[in-house]
This record gives structure tokens, C-alpha cells and sequence, in this order.
């Protein structure tokens, strides 16, 4: 799993902005941003009992709300004893979770759904709802990946591409990478650098956000 006190000391900051290092969880409002700028390091995943996630409304989610106290022990559960499958959380509501899961893992379901059940005889409250959902790559992938990307920052830099943002996000299943504009005039800036990084570190495994073509000017 990524560390935040290995990144270098000029990286920290920038990842910080997209990533809550250790909460592995994502609102609703989050994921209706057009530009993701908080992403996530640890999460959780799951193909057993396949359901779509239904987001509620952001303001209805605070950081008191079951949900969010679930999803931090199951993203603690994931992390620590489902690497390999543990693909992250999301939080939909109040009492309602999305927990994704790489390929088919039903010791992680069970584990799960045992885990909300204790925690809600212990609180004597409902038990929070858990849909599950397939994705490809694990929340240890996608967090090795991002250190990789801050190991290579300055060869990025020197290819044309310095990184701005980064961080693993759970609901795309990629790292997200914005990058800072480039220095000179550069057509399909974007679209090039997409292309880059699938050559480099494979394809599906990086998601470049849009970026202006246009230079940034100096202040």
C-alpha cells in the first residue's frame, strides 16, 4: 500500500488535494464534480449480490452518519486483509454503501456483511445497506501505481507532462492524473498525454483529466 511520508517532500502536498490517504471512501458529491480534485487511497470491492448504487442527496450525508462509520471499518477490513480484491468504497447515503470488489471474492462479501451486522447490534441501529460492485483493479494497485507516478515526476515533467494532481479514485477504478499546462502552445495536449501514459504504465490503469492547450501565463 502507498505510504504519504515516502512521497517526496515537494509531491506531499499535491497529493494530499487528491488523496484522504487512508479513508478509501467517496459522497455523492464528490462523484457528480466534473473535476475530481479528492480522491482516495484505500477502499473496498465486491461482485456477490450485484447492485447499482443509488447516490443520495450530498447534504444528507455528514460525517456522523452510519455510513461513514462502516465504511472506515470496512475500508480498515479491505485493506488489511483483502489486498488482492479490496477495490473501495463509496458512500451513497446516510445508511447506504457501495463496496467494490475485484472479480469474484465471496470470503470479502461475507466478511463484510458480517462486519455491518456486528456494528449495528453493537449501536442497536439498522444495518447500513451494502450494494457490491465488479471493478478491475484493486485499491493496492492503483495506490503502488500512484507512488510510481511521484517516483517518475520528474522524467514526466521532462516528457512534456508535469504532474499537477494525482491520486487513486475509487468510482473510475484509475488513478487520476491532471497535469499543469504545458509551457509552450500544444494541440491535442490532453489526448497526447492519455496516450502517453497508457504506453508507459498500461492501458485502463490512468485516467488524464482535461487540460488547457494553452500555456500558463506567468504571474
Amino acid at each position: 500500500m502507498a505510504s504519504y511520508s515516502r512521497l517526496p517532500a515537494d509531491l506531499r502536498s499535491r497529493y494530499a488535494l487528491v488523496g484522504r490517504s487512508v479513508s478509501g471512501t467517496q459522497s455523492s458529491r464528490a462523484r457528480r464534480a466534473v473535476l475530481i480534485v479528492v480522491f482516495v487511497v484505500l477502499g473496498a470491492a465486491a461482485v456477490v449480490m450485484l447492485s447499482v448504487s443509488h447516490p443520495a442527496t450530498a447534504s444528507s450525508v455528514d460525517e456522523s452518519s452510519p455510513s461513514n462509520a462502516v465504511s472506515g471499518l470496512v475500508n480498515s477490513l479491505g485493506s488489511q486483509s483483502f489486498a488482492s480484491a479490496y477495490g473501495g468504497t463509496s458512500i451513497n447515503g446516510p445508511g447506504d454503501i457501495t463496496v467494490f470488489i475485484v472479480g469474484s471474492d465471496p470470503d470479502l462479501v461475507a466478511a463484510v456483511n458480517s462486519l455491518v451486522a456486528r456494528q449495528a447490534a453493537a449501536l442497536r441501529t439498522a444495518a447500513v445497506v451494502v450494494h457490491y460492485a465488479p471493478v478491475t483493479h484493486s485499491i493496492q494497485q492503483l495506490s503502488d501505481l500512484t507512488m510510481r507516478l511521484a517516483q517518475d515526476d520528474a522524467s514526466l515533467a521532462a516528457a512534456g507532462f508535469p504532474l499537477d494532481h494525482f491520486g487513486p479514485d475509487t468510482t473510475s477504478n484509475t488513478v487520476s492524473v491532471t497535469l499543469k499546462p504545458p509551457s509552450t502552445p500544444a494541440q491535442n495536449y490532453t489526448a497526447d498525454a492519455q496516450a502517453f501514459f497508457d504506453a508507459r504504465y498500461g492501458s485502463g490503469l490512468i485516467a488524464v483529466q482535461a487540460t488547457t492547450d494553452t500555456p500558463a501565463t506567468a504571474v
